[in-house]
């Protein structure tokens, strides 16, 4: 008897794969950064924004749902139409807290991250977080 092939998606399962996994990385990188500015803005005396929370529920829920669609696929098998459900909130979470973010640092992010804009090691620091947060966002989303 042949061995049927699994299919985890409409998509090659490679493509699916390479989407899974940068989208968890990204998860993960946008999770260690806003673990970073949050404890960091109570150094500095300033109360992080409560938007910016949207985008770290959305990194560690995106973490939590990936882990638990591939316990699911390893144990029974796909499940397209959950999986589309779980994807397209995930999307949804991802796009509130991306737009969150974009309105909350447009101001900084056109300005390069130097001791002329920012006075102290920090202020560029926290410049540079979130420079890579609005890419590592835009690939989570």
């Amino acid at each position: 008897m042949a061995m049927q092939r699994l299919t985890i998606a409409v998509y090659p399962v490679l493509l699916w794969l390479i989407a899974k996994i940068s989208q968890t990385i990204s998860a993960c990188i946008v999770t260690v950064i806003m673990i970073e500015v949050m404890s960091g803005g109570s150094e500095a005396r300033r109360a992080t924004p409560t938007i910016l929370y949207i985008l770290e529920g959305a990194a560690l829920l995106t973490i939590l749902a990936n882990l638990l669609m591939g316990i699911w696929i390893n144990q029974q098998g796909p499940a397209p139409k959950a999986f589309a459900v779980v994807n397209t909130l995930m999307a949804i979470l991802w796009a509130a807290g991306y737009g969150f973010l974009i309105s909350s640092t447009a101001s900084i992010i056109t300005l390069p991250c130097t001791t002329g804009n920012f006075t102290t090691y920090r202020g560029i620091s926290s410049c540079r977080f979130f420079k890579v947060l609005w890419v590592f966002g835009a690939t989570g989303l």
